[in-house]
């Protein structure tokens, strides 16, 4: 069967921790910009909270970076492999590394959908 899935309803992670707030995302060849809010809105958001982004390519590829720069830094710039030459589907969310405490909803965000770039 024939479907089409909405990328913008894909919930790659599930957590209390306030979510990315992205200002701007773009690609240029195979790197790929992209800067967020940094403000510390909640109690339970640290500055030191990891970013992971997430590339996909349909129905093909799927790249993690999991240490993609932290809450405070607001900004950073990933190489994607350069086997992505297509058009990437791209989600973020912040993470507290577990050396910092137990797994748990509440050491992570829910993810965002940040576009297709």
């Amino acid at each position: 069967p024939l479907f089409e899935i909405d990328f913008s309803k894909v919930r790659l992670a599930r957590g209390l921790k306030d979510c990315p707030r992205i200002i701007s995302c773009q690609r240029q060849d195979n790197e790929l910009s992209l800067t967020w809010e940094n403000s510390l809105s909640s109690p339970q958001n640290r500055y030191n909270d990891t970013l992971a982004l997430v590339a996909y390519v349909a129905g093909k590829k799927v790249f993690t970076v999991f240490h993609a720069g932290n809450r405070k830094t607001g900004s950073t710039t990933i190489t994607l492999p350069a086997q992505f030459n297509e058009p990437v589907s791209v989600w973020a969310f912040f993470w507290k590394d577990h050396k910092y405490g137990t797994p748990s909803r509440a050491n992570v965000s829910d993810s965002v959908w940040v576009g297709t770039f």
